[in-house]
């Protein structure tokens, strides 16, 4: 998963911030006001959806979200408590939080309630309504995590419905940092001549 090759970017397709976000001009951010970038350098390519007038969005530093990803915070039902209401059901939606150095393949559906630092999640996942991933954790292309799972730190997801397959051993705390500052560092404008 190592990235070490340069990706170069037409710089007047992306939007890039004083504090070092790329974010595609080809990409959807509803209601940016809500979509919270603490530390800066994310980078978010062509096609990503990011649906931040639900409930806050907060995306930490070296995050990379590839192209055709959606990301919404995840709902809950909840009963009405007034007896006078005639549908005594309503949605409430959840905060969502990317932590640090994570990395989102192309083309999932992302509504976990909180991801935590270095994970990697490979093309075509959907992570259901309010899951919590753990740092350091990998999910395999095409899987599928139902809602409310937890997954444990360092654990290899594969599968429909996901399952832990396996675990990740104790160096990928460093080198997931390390790919994903490389991973950044990586994606640069195109040289003009």
């Amino acid at each position: 998963m190592m990235h070490d090759q340069v990706s170069e970017y037409i710089d007047s397709e992306y939007i890039t911030t004083t504090s070092g976000n790329r974010i595609s001009r080809k990409s959807i951010v509803v209601n940016a006001k809500a979509l919270e970038v603490p530390s800066g350098r994310v980078t978010i390519l062509h096609g990503v959806t990011l649906r931040s007038d639900l409930a806050k969005i907060s995306i930490n530093k070296y995050t990379y979200i590839n192209e055709n990803t959606i990301v919404r915070p995840p709902y809950q039902i909840i009963m009405k408590e007034s007896a006078n209401d005639t549908n005594p059901l309503s949605l409430k939606y959840i905060p969502l939080t990317i932590g640090s150095h994570t990395y989102i393949g192309k083309q999932c559906v992302i509504e976990a309630a909180v991801i935590g630092v270095g994970v990697y999640i490979e093309d075509d996942v959907i992570i259901s309504k309010r899951c919590v991933i753990k740092d350091f954790v990998f999910i395999k292309k095409g899987s599928v995590v139902h809602p409310d799972m937890v997954i444990p730190p360092m654990a290899i997801v594969e599968g429909n419905p996901a399952n832990i397959v396996g675990e990740r051993c104790e160096s990928i705390t460093t080198t997931a940092i390390n790919d994903r500052v490389l991973l950044y560092k990586s994606f640069v404008p195109t040289k003009r001549s």
